[in-house]
């Protein structure tokens, strides 16, 4: 994984520590040159481009925000001031549900992941796609209706773990390989 991250961005060097709680990260700025993004989002369909995840416990909304600026720093977007937008929902999140901990990953996905409508075996997901096709969901009515939430948006979705009634709501990462386009997805997990 790493040397994926160094592949992609030749500008950081990023610097993988184990933590406790979950994976860490630190990175160093180690090149003044800059980046060409055009090429980086819209790669060549030659180019053969790997996923990326980056992961970390937080325990506050300003941990998130710290989270999505290095990440997004690290792979080259900086450009995309989202990490106030992180840090509102990661607050209102917390707030609602009364968390303490979250499982955030910041993820550029080149591939066709997760091709099912699928629930995660996880409390509550939040995902926010910052880049690409949003994520696609499925309700389960008698039309089996399928939407896709915008890009720049956040949806909620419950997971296997909620008490309760099972959710009536499947999702899905959209079917990219075929663009040349990557997704940056921001996940947040209870």
């Amino acid at each position: 994984m790493l040397e994926a991250a160094q592949n992609l961005i030749d500008d950081y060097e990023i610097i993988f520590k184990e933590n406790p709680l979950g994976s860490g990260f630190r990175y160093r700025y180690v090149k003044p040159e800059k980046v060409n993004y055009r090429e980086f989002i819209q790669p060549a369909f030659e180019m053969r481009r790997e996923d990326v995840r980056f992961d970390k416990v937080v325990c506050s909304a300003s941990e998130v925000r710290e989270f999505a600026k290095g990440t997004l720093e690290a792979l080259g977007f900086e450009y995309l001031r989202v990490e106030e937008q992180l840090h509102d929902i990661a607050y209102i999140f917390m707030e609602r549900f009364n968390i303490n901990c979250l499982n955030c990953r910041m993820e550029l996905i080149y591939s066709d992941k997760c091709k099912r409508f699928h629930v995660d075996n996880v409390f509550l997901r939040m995902i926010t796609t910052l880049l690409g096709p949003g994520t696609e969901l499925q309700l389960s009515d008698e039309l089996q209706t399928v939407l896709q939430v915008k890009t720049g948006d956040t949806v909620l979705v419950k997971g296997k773990q909620f008490p309760g009634e099972p959710t009536k709501v499947l999702h899905r990462s959209p079917k990219i390989s075929h663009l040349g386009t990557p997704r940056l997805i921001f996940v947040m997990d209870y």
